[in-house]
């Protein structure tokens, strides 16, 4: 019986093996079995993927070509996307609180970008997308390791949405897979440049390139994972990525030292709790001085 069975839906995704893209192939190479939609939305897969001796909660964000939103139907990250991904993430959380356990999340993540379209952003895609970051977030404050895996793009909100809150970012060294804040056809519309010198630059400047060596240099990445085929993985590639991540989550498990609510422990991110403390006392503050005035006009 699945962990998402109720409330969340199980869906068959329409798409045939040919359409699938390079998360759902990792998803389900991991999981050693199909993917699962979660909250009916096809473009949201999940799967239980063994890790060492550990079984991690997988998500991916995969292409549904039925979308009724036209941007979301190559894996872009849209208003159902990143609330499937909220909702799903909350009710692992909450199951795994019945049931006294701390199993890891796995965000695989092969996503071109955020769904931006008319329909998408009017609807408040960015409240949508918060709502995925701050479903994990509460995970890994919960005590749940994070791990990210990067199997294709990383790019822009879309990734803050889903992989970007994680304890450990791993990616494979291969062809097609990228990290960017934005693309470069976008930064040159935007800064009204030529494509070309914005391409020209973003081999100088590393914050502008898609390399995803170059978001190693940068720190972004904790493990870039060589000679693994992003797009076709064999056997022997799963095994190795499956090896990888298990590292990861034990040395994870090894730095919280046992630790299992991070949101009252403040060896972890300190600053990050330091942070949440001032911004409390502060609306706590302004919500004081609000209700004070509104007593005033009565």
């Amino acid at each position: 019986m699945s962990l998402l069975d109720e409330p969340l839906a199980r869906v068959k995704p329409p798409n045939t093996p040919d359409e699938r893209s390079r998360g759902h192939v990792w998803l389900e190479a991991l999981a050693a079995a199909e993917g699962q939609s979660v909250l009916n939305a096809r473009s949201v897969l999940s799967g239980e993927v063994l890790l060492g001796e550990e079984t991690a909660f997988a998500f991916a964000v995969v292409h549904d070509r039925s979308s009724v939103m036209p941007r979301s139907r190559n894996g872009e990250v849209g208003l159902e996307q990143a609330l499937a991904l909220a909702a799903g993430i909350h009710s692992f959380v909450e199951k795994e609180m019945q049931e006294g356990t701390k199993r890891p999340l796995l965000a695989i993540v092969d996503t071109p970008g955020q769904a931006l379209g008319r329909e998408e952003e009017a609807h408040c895609l960015s409240a949508a997308c918060a709502a995925a970051v701050e479903a994990y977030d509460r995970a890994r404050r919960a005590g749940h390791p994070v791990l990210t895996l990067v199997v294709g793009g990383a790019y822009s909100g879309a990734f803050l949405a889903h992989g970007m809150q994680a304890d450990a970012i791993l990616a494979l060294d291969d062809e097609g897979v990228e990290m960017q804040v934005m693309r470069p056809g976008s930064i040159a519309r935007i800064t009204r440049r030529p494509l070309v010198d914005v391409q020209q630059l973003s081999q100088r400047i590393l914050p502008m390139s898609p390399a995803i060596a170059n978001a190693a240099r940068l720190g972004i990445i904790d493990e870039l994972i060589h000679d693994v085929s992003a797009g076709a993985p064999k056997a022997s590639d799963v095994n190795v990525v499956r090896t990888r991540l298990a590292e990861h989550l034990r040395r994870v498990r090894e730095q919280r030292g046992g630790v299992k609510d991070l949101g009252a422990y403040g060896g972890v991110r300190e600053t990050t709790v330091k942070v949440r403390q001032v911004m409390r006392e502060q609306w706590s503050a302004a919500d004081a001085l609000l209700a004070a005035a509104a007593g005033n006009k009565v």
